[in-house]
């Protein structure tokens, strides 16, 4: 799996502070697999993502790097919108964040900040913590800047 070519973190994209999850879509052998997980982006559609080493997502995303990832955009929508499309889905390509990067601890931080009842989760020393960069935008929930 190739390495995060990041440097520095780009700034954490306000308005997906308060949707928690989202939905990784991995190439499994003969069939898609979903997996529900804790995220977070940046300004610049950067996804991240920690998992602990062995599950069956890392397993996949090593051996075939092409994902997708789902931005469920309900959280702040109000039940009069709720007919309107609210999902934005990433075409990804996975990169491994390994704890030597210079961008693990301003990741790490970040994901506390943003849900800091899972503080000790994110503060394991096992953790694998993975980068999805932006390839294109499948469907947009709210209109993103062209990269």
């Amino acid at each position: 799996m190739p390495l995060s070519p990041l440097q520095r973190l780009s700034p954490v994209e306000a308005k997906d502070h308060h949707n928690k999850v989202g939905v990784l879509t991995t190439l499994a052998e003969g069939q898609p697999h979903t997996t529900v997980l804790a995220f977070l982006t940046s300004e610049e559609d950067d996804v991240f993502l920690i998992s602990m080493p062995g599950t069956f997502k890392s397993q996949v995303l090593k051996r075939e790097p092409r994902c997708f990832f789902t931005i469920d955009e309900r959280a702040k929508f109000t039940f009069e919108q709720a007919i309107e499309w609210n999902y934005t889905i990433l075409e990804t390509r996975a990169h491994l964040v390994p704890p030597t990067s210079p961008v693990y601890e301003q990741i790490r931080t970040a994901f506390i900040l943003k849900n800091p009842w899972e503080a000790a989760f994110f503060m394991s020393t096992e953790l694998e913590m993975f980068h999805l960069q932006r390839m294109a935008v499948v469907c947009a929930g709210e209109p993103r800047p062209p990269r």
